[in-house]
């Protein structure tokens, strides 16, 4: 059964915490920064869960070992991060500098973050595909899934239709780093808390305006 990566709740929330970030500040220096929690060590020899199979994506990548997936996941330091840009008509660009593969997955699965075409949001990211394609090559270190990216969106001219299409490699390849990812700590959060969440997200975007 395959598994979409992010949810709305939680992506909300997480975005609020990226767009808050200043340039060059790391999630390790906030203690309290929802991000900033360590990635839990995998034993060499375990197995992945059945809930986390995902035969398309399974289908286009190998799936990670335990210490790829450490690896890949990793904080990275100011220098090895990307930006990238959401723009909206009625709000302005915001910019996001993403230190990480979760953090990359969080800003583009998050809903606002898709084409021109999504829905009335009114909102869509930018960003340099080639340069996020080496960025998972080189910096990252996700090469299978930096191979199927350039295969992929080298085949198409407009960028609506790549960013669509590197969203949903970006999904399919983060369903394959659950087992990898701490655990959500906030499960039984009832429905008031999604709506303080979005709207969190929202107040992160306007501060970095």
């Amino acid at each position: 059964m395959a598994t979409s990566y992010v949810d709305k709740r939680d992506a909300a929330r997480l975005t609020k915490a990226i767009f808050s970030k200043s340039p060059g500040e790391s999630d390790s220096a906030n203690g309290n920064d929802v991000l900033s929690t360590e990635i839990p060590a995998v034993e060499a020899d375990a197995a992945l869960p059945d809930d986390y199979a995902s035969p398309e994506a399974d289908r286009l990548f190998p799936r990670p070992t335990p210490e790829e997936a450490e690896h890949n996941l990793r904080d990275l330091t100011w220098g090895e991060h990307i930006v990238a840009t959401r723009m909206a008509a009625a709000r302005g660009n915001s910019t996001a500098y993403l230190y990480s593969l979760q953090e990359a997955a969080i800003f583009f699965l998050d809903g606002n973050s898709g084409g021109v075409t999504l829905g009335s949001s009114g909102s869509f990211a930018w960003v340099d595909l080639d340069r996020f394609v080496a960025w998972i090559r080189d910096t990252v270190g996700d090469e299978p899934f930096a191979a199927v990216l350039e295969e992929k969106l080298g085949a198409l001219d407009a960028y609506n239709d790549k960013i669509e299409t590197m969203r949903q490699l970006l999904d399919l390849r983060m369903t394959q780093y659950i087992p990898y990812l701490p655990a959500d700590e906030e499960d039984d959060a009832g429905e008031d808390g999604a709506s303080d969440a979005d709207e969190g997200a929202v107040a992160g975007e306007s501060a970095r305006e």
